[in-house]
């Protein structure tokens, strides 16, 4: 996790332009200081620092990169100690806030102020000064006085001993002042105590000096010592990112190493530089002093192997000493090491696809309009009985209408009118049942009741054809923008066409079971969606042939180690120069760099009370997977690969959420029956006789989730997948968890930019 934490701030640290900041506090001083470190192309680094309560810049220093960071924070203290001439003083527990100029900052000052506590305070700075507060045997107040013999006492507070508690015959509890010669209340209880020592002392210098205030306690609250352990370590982490980030080096982390003269370790800083155009990578190594060397170029997937001899050889003349290294931390360093390169490889890889991808995000949101036809709210239309027959004299007055459009079919209508003998009754009528798609505007089965709860509408009904005549303007089409729309009567209103673009979708995904080495996921994969709603046929809440779907995805980065992501076949035989493999049939699934689809839905049922579509659909599948064989050539190991192929019908049920808010979400259930299908060469593949192993039959489970970054400007967001597949036959899983930035999301999130 801290070497996860410290790759998170490297990383933020070079986004930033290597300018970092850190926040100081004295202790009981209430304002805040800040340090800003920014490194100049000639590696010299500039600290500035600037107080809270001083708005104004107070001091900039500039220091070579090889200073020691112990020179540098002491440097930063006594600039912070020097140029402070405002305190800002807050009692610590207490709401005792004051300032003072730095030559005023005296007891007597301090005392005036101290008159001005309130009880509450007052109270606390007691507590915090009575013995029987600070007894680590007493538990209560009442339990301290329990210990006190008759006719004996016991000190109050830790700072003085003229006051007492004085035990009488009785058992009663008086409090004393100097040495029992005046009496000052009577305890009944903690409460008692506390109101006598503020009635009797909540403004008198002697108590403050003696108990509150003693010299002790001021010089305490004065302290304005900087390098307190926080601050030492604030400073050090800033400076150390910035010192290390030349040419763009960053921080690995601190290693043991030892001087092999004078036998003693050292701890060193070691930091890393990628050159991903050019495929290697270079250490530098420091020392508490800041003295450095640079080992040479090593490349970005170096073996272990070699990096455990490249290491101690360079480490053999390290600043012109020997020094060795144990191999525990040389372990540790190339854990590190291989962490590092394979995020910093994954951000350079997934900011290019990002970049590419935002392009195209904004084409998509800037194509010119155009308009899939004309649509008009009619005045008066007929209505209907529940067997719908229509009902003679009596007719529906509407007045306006609302529509909100969604993936070419009208999620919600609200049409507000009246009934032709009920004028002054108003109905909203609402399709709270199922949503109604565009082709259903031409014809007659889409009936809507004028109120659910028949309140007065004599369980009569509106036909949706009734309620909208849709007509063609330059173009007509069923493919609508998703967009609101507020229609009045006999005014028509030009709708905007949703255009092929816009039902596209691309995706860069990270696999975070990637970033694992040892097994097979993909680190960064591409993936092209595209669904078309049809809504072919539609009855009420059912739809036959509702959409249309295809999607691509592709590897584009397997990690640094990229024979992983291949399978290895389980048996190799060659005859009259014709090469045979055999495999397990799923190493189609958990290997595969392409994995493509079509989908047709079938049937369509709508549950709108759940923001739910459930639909039942049959599709094609193909994957391409890698195959590595390594082949024996005159004594030398020759690595080949070959792609293999596979097809596969599949069976889907999917689960669409879609919500009115900035989530949506599938669960996919599938049924794929495997196929292989030959190779990209002439060779032959066999599936492996066991028959768990070439059973063809494959269960995947998918859940994508979906949310938009800035709904109410842009279209694109994140874009999460979690499952994977299940052979049903070998009982084995290949999981997946994705995360990604997606350019469109109008299909997949029920929430509209503004202004649609």
């Amino acid at each position: 996790m801290k070497t996860k934490i410290t790759l998170l701030f490297v990383f933020l640290s070079c986004y930033l332009g290597w300018s970092q900041e850190t926040k100081l506090l004295l202790p009981n001083l209430e304002n805040e200081f800040t340090v800003s470190l920014n490194k100049a192309d000639d590696n010299s680094i500039t600290a500035t620092i600037s107080d809270s309560k001083n708005s104004s810049i107070m001091h900039v220093v500039k220091t070579s990169e090889n200073a020691s960071v112990t020179q540098f924070t002491n440097t930063i203290f006594s600039i912070i100690s020097d140029k402070t001439t405002d305190y800002y003083f807050k009692i610590p527990a207490t709401s005792l806030k004051f300032n003072a100029k730095k030559e005023n900052c005296t007891k007597d000052y301090f005392l005036n102020e101290f008159k001005k506590i309130t009880k509450v305070d007052f109270i606390t700075l007691v507590k915090q000064n009575t013995i029987f507060n600070n007894d680590t045997d007493t538990t209560t107040f009442k339990e301290y006085l329990k210990k006190i013999n008759k006719k004996d006492s016991a000190a109050v507070f830790t700072t003085t001993s003229r006051y007492a508690f004085y035990k009488n015959e009785d058992d009663s509890v008086t409090l004393y002042f100097d040495n029992n010669s005046t009496t000052l209340t009577k305890i009944v209880d903690e409460n008692t105590f506390y109101d006598a020592l503020f009635e009797e002392y909540h403004d008198n210098d002697t108590f403050y000096n003696e108990v509150l205030l003693t010299e002790t306690a001021f010089e305490k609250y004065k302290n304005t010592a900087f390098d307190t352990p926080a601050n030492l370590i604030k400073i050090e982490e800033v400076y150390n990112t910035v010192a290390t980030s030349a040419s763009n080096y960053y921080y690995l982390g601190n290693y043991t190493i030892k001087n092999s003269t004078t036998t003693v370790e050292e701890s060193v800083a070691v930091s890393v530089y990628n050159n991903f155009s050019e495929n290697f990578f270079k250490l530098k190594v420091c020392n508490a002093s800041y003295d450095c060397s640079t080992t040479t170029e090593m490349p970005n997937n170096i073996q272990k192997e070699v990096f455990y001899e490249r290491i101690p050889f360079f480490l053999g003349n390290f600043n012109n000493e020997k020094y060795t290294i144990k191999e525990s931390e040389l372990a540790l360093l190339y854990t590190s090491l291989k962490s590092k390169n394979e995020v910093k490889v994954l951000e350079n890889k997934n900011q290019e696809y990002v970049n590419e991808l935002s392009a195209l995000a904004d084409k998509i949101d800037n194509l010119q309009t155009q308009y899939s036809g004309v649509i008009q709210l009619n005045k008066k239309i007929r209505v209907y009985d529940e067997n719908n027959i229509e009902k003679e004299n009596r007719f529906f007055i509407i007045e306006d209408a609302y529509l909100r459009f969604f993936n070419n079919k009208v999620k919600d209508v609200k049409i507000k009118g009246y009934l032709n003998d009920k004028p002054a009754q108003k109905f909203r009528v609402l399709n709270i049942q199922y949503s109604i798609p565009m082709r259903s505007f031409s014809n007659s089965l889409q009936y809507v009741p004028i109120s659910p709860n028949d309140d007065d509408a004599d369980y009569l009904y509106i036909n949706v054809n009734d309620i909208f005549d849709f007509d063609h303007d330059s173009s007509w089409n069923y493919s609508v923008k998703n967009k609101e729309y507020v229609l009045t009567p006999e005014k028509p209103v030009k709708i905007e066409e949703r255009q092929l673009m816009d039902y596209f979708t691309a995706v860069v995904f990270s696999d975070f079971l990637g970033l694992n080495n040892n097994n097979s996921n993909a680190l960064i994969q591409a993936e092209g969606r595209i669904k078309i709603p049809l809504w072919i046929s539609n009855y009420r809440k059912t739809a036959v042939f509702n959409a249309i779907s295809t999607d691509v995805n592709a590897t584009i980065y397997n990690g640094s180690d990229e024979t992983n992501r291949l399978i290895t076949p389980i048996e190799t035989t060659t005859v009259d120069g014709k090469t045979s493999f055999t495999i397990h049939n799923f190493d189609y699934i958990k290997f595969n760099n392409i994995n493509a689809g079509i989908h047709l839905g079938l049937i369509n049922v709508e549950l709108k009370g759940l923001s739910t579509e459930v639909n039942l659909g049959y599709g094609l599948r193909y994957y391409r997977a890698g195959l590595k064989y390594i082949e024996d050539t005159a004594g030398i190991d020759v690595i080949k690969t070959y792609q293999l192929n596979a097809l596969s019908h599949e069976l889907l049920v999917n689960f669409e959420i879609r919500p009115q808010m900035n989530f949506g979400a599938d669960l996919n259930l599938c049924l794929n029956w495997l196929n292989s299908r030959g190779a990209s060469d002439d060779i032959l593949i066999h599936l492996k006789d066991a028959e768990s192993a070439n059973d063809k039959k494959v269960f995947r489970l998918q859940l994508n989730l979906y949310s938009k970054l800035n709904p109410d400007k842009t279209n694109d967001g994140i874009y999460a997948r979690i499952g994977g597949f299940y052979h049903l036959a070998a009982k084995e899983y290949y999981p997946q968890i994705l995360v990604g930035y997606a350019t469109n999301l109008s299909t997949f999130v029920n929430k509209f930019k503004k202004g649609n």
